[in-house]
């Protein structure tokens, strides 16, 4: 086990499925109105270390290892409904973006230096995001205005949230039990992640075939953070509502429907069968021997 796995408190995630049923039932939320919010770092313009890429990156004069990084929010229900996925980059509006309109965007976007979960970032997003989303999902379903919250302890988290809206009831985790009975963590992030990949790799499969003198090399330093974020919101779209619901098991099961096919496994597993066809493909694996006979 790596990570937060390592450091996970079995007991206390065993003991909280049980206080949190007690409020389910002490305040009568129905699954619509249950969320969880989780974010993760994605470093976007890293491929996987056996690529051609990647090995063509190691051996560069001054090489640097891909580590441009974004965070992407990811907030969804116990059915398995998603909101639009909160955006965090290190420059208010780069360059890819010198037309566009950010409120546009695919994505909720804000920005810090560090490219990271911040308290005020995580105040913005609660507020001109989470907040409008949730209630017009509720009105358009015919639901009662009002939310439980469960998040996990993450510095990012202010405590100060629980009192800024009296419709929302916010929850927090016991330290040290998100690896286990987060919902975000149990399959939704990991599933996109999977998914993020291949439309990296299928994008590229795609430019190689269009073009039969394009560099790949050079194609992966165009590659900017308006295509991340085009594959960003594609990938956030395959993730199933049946896989997030799914995802629910560990801490409430009575929420969670058999869908069979759409677990998070099964979903992952689709994801890099899809990948290594695509690897596996005679015209992709000829024009990266030829350009490595070259470099």
């Amino acid at each position: 086990m790596t990570g937060e796995a390592v450091s996970a408190d079995t007991m206390a995630a065993k003991a909280f499925p049980a206080e949190f049923k007690a409020i389910l039932e002490e305040q009568g939320y129905k699954p619509e109105q249950v969320w969880n919010m989780d974010e993760t770092g994605l470093f976007w313009k890293k491929t996987s270390q056996r690529t051609f890429i990647a090995q063509e990156e190691r051996r560069a004069p001054g090489f640097k290892a891909a580590k441009d990084r974004c965070t992407v929010l990811f907030c969804g229900n116990a059915v398995g409904h998603l909101i639009r996925p909160g955006f965090i980059y290190k420059s208010k509006k780069p360059r890819a973006f010198k037309h566009r309109d950010m409120s546009l965007l695919p994505v909720f976007w804000m920005y810090n230096k560090k490219a990271w979960t911040t308290s005020d970032l995580f105040l913005n997003w609660f507020h001109h995001c989470f907040l409008p989303e949730v209630e017009r999902y509720l009105h358009q379903k015919g639901f009662e205005f009002k939310i439980l919250l469960i998040l996990d302890n993450a510095p990012g988290h202010p405590q100060s949230v629980e009192v800024l809206h009296e419709k929302v009831q916010v929850l927090f985790l016991p330290p040290n039990t998100t690896a286990l009975i987060q919902p975000m963590d149990q399959g939704v992030i990991k599933t996109f992640k999977a998914n993020y990949s291949k439309r990296v790799m299928a994008r590229l499969h795609s430019a190689l075939d269009h073009d039969q003198n394009l560099d790949v090399l050079q194609y992966w330093k165009n590659f900017n953070i308006a295509d991340c974020l085009s594959l960003v919101a594609e990938s956030f779209k395959d993730v199933k509502p049946e896989t997030v619901n799914a995802c629910w098991k560990s801490l409430w099961p009575e929420c969670v429907k058999d869908f069979t096919g759409f677990s998070p496994d099964e979903a992952i597993a689709e994801a890099y069968t899809q990948i290594s066809t695509i690897l596996e493909r005679k015209s992709y694996r000829k024009r990266l021997s030829n350009q490595i006979l070259e470099n």
